[in-house]
């Protein structure tokens, strides 16, 4: 009802504002001056609307928002302009006495009066849609608050707390965390032999500020493989050594809490740690397989635990770089444990240093994620009210719509309602899709992304929104990675109580199962070995044909755990500390 009473007043005042002009044109002698000072005065209105319409027409076009108020703003412009040529024809239409126009005869003053009153009942009409919306944006930010607040972390006593170890472990990293272009090559080499070896989930060199290439090149030849008995990594890792034991008497503790303030959350929320708990699992993997080439598989499998517990912590907090830095951490741990015991047996008591946690799911936590990018993406849209959009525009990378910070109370007027129920119904949906079978995620996924790109959710929430629906593949994966390499764990155990591999899965009381089929993850014997593997994301069961871990963008294959026995006593032959009671 407010909408359409400010629709009417607008035309109102624009038609007595042509009213008014026409009635003192009129009293102009020359003709040709009063339709040039008609014409002037009708082109002003109408410059407004059109410029109203074409803002209209951004949101709608440019940005693919469907505000709604396009044709509204065009049949206000039509009817404008129909009357105001209506009045300026029958005011300066003649009469035949005097031959004067009509409009000389309009009684300015009343007119002028009801131009002034109709001007300012415009104005209290928009004035008070403003103070409502403004009104709605203190009920946002309230709820924002509350909807982080809900899943928070749980303030934690100091001797339980990890992050007091982490950060001594960060501020030995170096006085800026996650820059390490002055480490040593070997670092870098590592690094990526490491990233090669782990299926990927999230591309690591992400989280090193670098921009890998989306794809790579399938003839380009493979890397050579990187030698983690090279003196220069133990060198390396022994300089480390300090920052290495805090990391791990950190992994150790039972929770993590990094204090930040989640009661107002925003996205330029700092979050120096992520970037040293993702160099703090990296230094892990390599001394992990630095360790098991020099026959410690002990202290390997202890390396590959505390990055579990990394990964545990990194998962705890409800944000969701936190939380793909976790995944890929986890991912690191897989790769590295199942690397560090192919062709090698470990005692049970070496092995009850990795516990690979079955039962949790990066996809019940992703939907805890999806509730706090909500409350940013809703903090940020309440904030709007000061209408300085500085930060939104760096967020946006300068993307953001001119006219938001510069008229204000038209977005919030017009549009804020919309962008707020946007972002809901987006987020409602993207905390949906981790819930769901893989084979509905995937439909569900792709229709949900196709309806972003087609009809953006709002325009401050479509900048703000980023690409969710990746995260849930991310998560999915990640789920597999950890069963297998839970079950790979448990193979290995088996080992070292009986000897002997075992034929099947059924010696475990509960199978993990496979995230994309819902099915028990399968084992199948090789000539010197065993696989166990999920589907993939393909959902084509391929007996365990790996996944081409040299694309990170492919779909194709299993995802796989394997073990493959030494080719002779020689090669990865297990030490006597290690041999299986």
């Amino acid at each position: 009802m407010g909408y359409l009473l400010l629709w009417l007043e607008s035309l109102t005042c624009s038609l007595l504002f042509i009213g008014v002009a026409v009635a003192c044109i009129a009293r102009l002698r020359e003709r040709w001056r009063q339709h040039v000072a008609v014409a002037l005065a009708i082109l002003l209105p109408f410059g407004y609307y059109t410029a109203l319409t074409t803002l209209d027409a951004i949101v709608e076009i440019r940005y693919r928002v469907q505000a709604g108020w396009f044709w509204p703003a065009v049949v206000l412009t039509l009817a404008y302009l129909g009357g105001a040529i209506l009045l300026a024809t029958r005011g300066l239409m003649r009469s035949v006495p005097d031959n004067r126009p009509a409009a000389a005869s309009w009684p300015r003053g009343k007119l002028s009066l009801a131009l002034a009153a109709a001007v300012i009942l415009h104005a209290m009409t928009f004035s008070n849609l403003d103070a409502n919306a403004k009104q709605s944006l203190a009920t946002v930010r309230a709820e924002a608050t509350v909807l982080a607040m809900s899943v928070a972390p749980l303030r934690l006593p100091e001797q339980d707390n990890a992050a007091l170890v982490y950060q001594q472990a960060f501020d030995a990293f170096g006085p800026n965390v996650g820059a390490t272009s002055l480490w040593p090559p070997i670092w870098h080499e590592a690094s990526e032999a490491l990233m090669s070896d782990a299926q990927p989930k999230v591309d690591l060199r992400h989280i090193r500020g670098e921009h890998p290439e989306q794809t790579r090149d399938e003839t380009l030849p493979p890397t050579p493989a990187f030698d983690f008995k090279n003196p220069a990594l133990g060198e390396f890792l022994a300089q480390r050594a300090g920052e290495l034991a805090l990391v791990r008497s950190a992994a150790a503790k039972p929770s993590c809490f990094f204090d930040r303030d989640y009661a107002r959350p925003t996205f330029d929320m700092l979050l120096p740690e992520i970037q040293g708990l993702a160099m703090a699992g990296r230094l892990l993997a390599m001394h992990a397989r630095w360790s098991a080439e020099h026959d410690d598989l002990k202290g390997s499998l202890v390396d590959v635990g505390a990055m579990y517990g990394i990964a545990r912590h990194a998962g705890a907090e409800p944000l969701l770089v936190s939380l793909l830095v976790s995944m890929t951490i986890d991912e690191l741990a897989d790769a590295t444990v199942e690397a560090v015991l192919n062709g090698r047996h470990a005692t049970f008591e070496d092995l009850a240093a990795v516990q690979v946690e079955g039962g949790s799911s990066h996809r019940r936590s992703l939907v805890r994620t999806m509730r706090m990018e909500e409350a940013f993406i809703l903090n940020s849209i309440a904030n709007l009210e000061s209408m300085d959009l500085r930060a939104l525009a760096e967020l946006t990378n300068g993307h953001s719509p001119p006219f938001i910070s510069r008229l204000g109370a038209i977005y919030r007027v017009f549009f804020l309602s919309d962008d707020i129920a946007a972002c809901r119904l987006a987020m409602h949906e993207y905390e949906r899709l981790p819930t769901l079978p893989y084979e509905r995620y995937s439909g569900d996924a792709s229709e949900l992304q196709n309806k972003m790109v087609r009809s953006p959710p709002g325009i401050v929430t479509g900048l703000l929104l980023p690409s969710l629906g990746p995260s849930t593949e991310v998560a999915f994966r990640a789920d597999a990675q950890r069963h297998l390499a839970q079950a790979g764990v448990a193979m290995h155990r088996y080992y070292a109580q009986h000897g002997t591999f075992p034929e099947s899965l059924a010696f475990l009381s509960l199978v993990p199962r496979d995230p994309y089929n819902d099915k028990p993850i399968q084992l199948t014997k090789t000539v010197n070995g065993w696989i166990l593997y999920c589907v993939g994301p393909d959902m084509v069961d391929e007996g365990g044909e790996r996944t081409d871990r040299s694309n990170r963008v492919t779909r194709e294959g299993d995802l796989t755990f394997q073990y493959v026995e030494p080719q002779s006593a020689n090669e990865k032959a297990p030490s006597e500390s290690n041999k299986s009671k």
